[in-house]
Formats: C-alpha cells, structure tokens, sequence
C-alpha cells in the first residue's frame, strides 16, 4: 500500500509509478476568478495574489467573540469556566456540547506532572550544546526565508560567530524579545491538482528566518517528548505524532469497519475536513490549546509575539526582485503603490513553521478529547474517532450517535472560529446488516450539520459507490474493487512507456 511509504526515495520512485506528480505553480500566470482571465503581468500578478491572501488571513466575520480575536483573555477564557460560557452564549450552542468543550479543555491526562516538567524544561533558554546538536540536525538545503540565510550558511559560520549568536538568543530569551525580521516570511504557493493556474486551488506555506525556526526547534522537540512521555493527546491522533501515520489511520478505520461487519450491523461514518485548517486558527485559541497542554508562559508569550506585526509577502518575480533589490524599503513603496502587497495575518499557524504541526495538534486535540468523552454518553460499541491533521473522521453504530458526534464537531467548529468544508464533508453507511441484492433498496438516511446561529444543513448519507480516505478507495462492502481500480488506472500510462 502506497500510504505505508511515506518519506524518502520509495515514496518517490511510487509516486512516479503511479502517476501521482505534484503539481509545480511557477508563480508566472493565474486565472482571475471573476472574469476567468488570464493574468501575468507582474505588477498585476503579485496584486491579485496579495489580495486573494489578504482575505485568506483574515477573520471571517461571521466568527465573532473573544475566542476567535487574536488578543482575547486566554487564560481566563482557559481555565475560568464562567468566562468560557460568556464568550460563547451567543453562538446559540445546546449547554450540552458547551459543557463536553468545556471539560475537554479541563481534561489532560498527567497534567499537572506535565505542566511542572516543561515549566522547569522551558523557564531557561537551550544550552549551548544543545543548540549545536540542532544545528548539525538541519539540512543545508533547506529553503530559506527573507533573511536569505540558510540552514547551511549558519553551519558554514566560525565557532565563535556561532557561540555569539547563541549568547544573543539567551538574552533575547530573558527578555522575551522578537526581532522584527522574524516576523517577516514568504508565502510560497503550491498547487493542489494539476490546475495551477486556478487560484482557489493554492495554498501558502511560509518562509520563515531560520534562525527562528532552529532556536525555537528545541523547545519544541522537548515539548513534544513531554506529551508523549505522559502520553497526554489524545489516541485518536494519527498525524504529526511518533510511530503514526495515514497507514495507521487507515488501518484503525478499516479494524473499526471490520468489527461492524463481524458483528453483522451498519456502520456510519462522517469525514469532516476544516478548511484552510492551519492558517484559521486564531492566536486566542492558539495559547488556549498550548497552555491546556502545560507549555509555560513565557514560551506561549514569545510564540505569539512572533506573529504579532507580522508581516507575509506572497513571493512572486516581482516581489522577490523587488525585494532582492531594495529590501524591505521597496516592497513597502510597493504596497504604496498597490495595497495589499504586505500582508498582516490576522489569524493561522504558519505553515513551514518548526512549531506549526506542535499546534495544531494542541489546537485539535481539544474535539478529539471531548468525542472521547462523549463516547461514554452514547451507548455505541461501535463509536470512534481516527484523525490525521484536520482530517476527523466519526464512526458510529446507529443514527443517534452518528448525530450526536456531528453536533459536537458542529460546536467546535462554531466556538472556535473553524469552518468545516462543505465539500469535503462525507457521510457513508456501510450496509454490512442488508444482504447484497437488497442494498440499492435502502431508505435514505439524512445527518444534519450545523452553521452560525445553529442553523441546520442536512446531508445524505451514501450507502452506495466508495469513499477515499487518506489516499485509500473504501468500498462501503470492503471489496477493495475501487481501490485496485484506482491502482491500476494510475499505473497504466506508465507501464506503456
């Protein structure tokens, strides 16, 4: 299976075989989406683009309330339960799925024993020998940010230019100070599919400073052991945690899917997706979600300082010529010119960050918590949760709890400034209780999703055709017709060259 090799060469040499190519944006032309137009005249270019990511950064506004503004009271908004409840009155919620958030941001396995462990990890600045460590661990090549001081350059730097700019991070560390530069970063833009020239169908990842990323990649890495010594997220990760992966997401699917049909029942399932995920997340909930994790103040201060005034270019030829050119100075006369060029991210974890997928996790593990939870509540042995980044998937034995699940998301969504795509958003039953011949009988089945104001949206529930999960086709009889389909239908071209 291809989502079993997942790093180096064999994933390469499969993803050729297959067909299965990433799409290349050179950042030269895009189509207008409102007159379908083409556009590659450079000033005009890097406008458009600007614009389009302007708005992606930007808080929608129909998320209102002090959990999704970027300098809300996280603390209170945390741990004070009162203050919770008065942010989130006005979303209209049902107190039940407040109150299940509620004891989720309240509920982490060894909490206290972790909290105390990364407060006395974390209140001093990185030796130096572990600074060292995570330098020789960096690959040169890796991309650099505006600084355009790379991985490779620092290693390539004197002893003692190394040995005093570590002498400068410990006193930045005291005082919890940010330079500015790092809070400037490239947006670099990657395709989708093969379309590259729709500009819905890109998305950013930022360019940070490296010294950045390798100062704060320590306090990271000591983060993370911290979690998983004490084993405090939730087991229904599957992404950006050790030993796990979409191999293993899929499997503890296809075990769940399997029981059902040992048993002889149905098994629902919905695939939730949230969209633009990282870049959504409002700074609130940002330290909200790290300090339920036990991560130390001063820390959280200087992960949110780092975005705070900060600054994306999307990088095109213009923008980076400019730049090249005439520093900052001149992208600044630029966005004079055209405003919108520097862009002033009003919410998201960037992505590229070393600390981006730490986040996130901290951020989602709050939902995955409450479904176990609620779990308890359902009466369901077939209830579960498996999840891989922003891809959540609820698998349940019956309607009811099917329902309940989808409530719960619907609240997570509305009290923390997510929104659930409406495309990507699935509902499959898996029929293992109606016998073959009778399966294209079967009454509909509805499950019902909620907006702002808990406004409904009903969904049909597919009982027919094949679902794909983390690169896997499912059919809803586990044939695997589809999936060999797909396989072979990829392979093909290739094989007759």
């Amino acid at each position: 299976m291809v989502g079993c090799y997942q790093r180096g060469r064999i994933k390469i040499f499969l993803r050729n075989l297959l067909g299965e190519h990433k799409p290349k944006f050179d950042c030269d032309t895009i189509r207008c989406p409102l007159t379908e137009a083409y556009i590659n005249h450079p000033e005009e270019l890097a406008w458009v683009l600007s614009l389009h990511f302007q708005d992606w950064f930007r808080k929608p506004a129909h998320h209102q309330g002090p959990i999704t503004e970027a300098d809300g009271d996280w603390l209170k908004l945390g741990t004070d339960k009162q203050t919770f409840q008065d942010a989130t009155n006005h979303l209209g919620i049902p107190d039940k799925y407040t109150e299940l958030i509620w004891e989720a941001l309240q509920t982490v396995p060894n909490k206290d024993m972790i909290a105390r462990e990364l407060q006395a990890a974390l209140h001093d600045p990185p030796t130096e020998e572990e600074f060292r460590w995570a330098l020789k661990d960096q690959k040169k090549s890796t991309t650099p940010g505006m600084s355009n001081v790379a991985y490779g350059n620092i290693k390539d730097w004197p002893d003692e230019l190394i040995s005093h700019s570590y002498q400068l991070l410990r006193v930045m560390w005291g005082q919890e100070h940010i330079p500015q530069v790092w809070k400037e970063k490239w947006a670099v833009l990657l395709a989708k599919t093969a379309d590259t020239a729709d500009i819905n169908n890109l998305r950013p990842i930022g360019l940070e400073d490296c010294m950045r990323k390798l100062w704060f990649s320590i306090s990271y890495k000591r983060i993370a052991a911290t979690w998983s010594k004490y084993d405090a997220l939730d087991e229904a990760h599957h992404g950006f945690v050790p030993n796990r992966g979409t191999d293993s997401g899929f499997l503890d699917l296809l075990n769940q899917l399997e029981k059902a049909q040992e048993w002889g029942v149905s098994a629902l399932l919905c695939s939730w997706d949230v969209k633009h995920a990282f870049d959504s997340v409002s700074r609130t909930v940002i330290r909200m979600a790290l300090n339920r994790l036990g991560v130390p103040a001063n820390l959280i201060n200087m992960i949110h300082a780092m975005e705070v005034e900060g600054i994306t270019i999307v990088r095109t030829p213009l923008t980076q010529y400019i730049y090249d050119t005439e520093g900052m100075e001149g992208l600044r006369r630029l966005d004079a010119q055209f405003p919108g060029i520097l862009i002033h991210p009003e919410r998201g974890v960037p992505q590229g960050d070393t600390g981006s997928l730490l986040i996130w996790l901290a951020v989602y593990d709050i939902i995955l918590r409450a479904l176990t939870i609620q779990r308890g509540q359902l009466h369901d042995r077939l209830a579960h949760t498996i999840n891989y980044a922003d891809d959540l998937k609820s698998v349940a034995g019956h309607l009811g709890s099917l329902q309940e699940q989808a409530n719960l998301v619907s609240a997570f969504a509305l009290v923390f400034g997510l929104d659930q795509s409406r495309t990507k958003f699935r509902a499959f039953r898996f029929p293992f209780d109606i016998p073959m011949d009778q399966r294209d009988q079967i009454p509909p089945m509805e499950v019902v999703v909620h907006k702002k104001g808990w406004q409904t949206e009903t969904v049909r529930v597919q009982h027919l055709g094949a679902l794909k999960d983390l690169g896997y086709y499912l059919d809803t009889d586990l044939g695997g017709n589809s999936n060999s389909k797909s396989l072979c239908n990829g392979s093909r071209p290739h094989w007759k060259q």
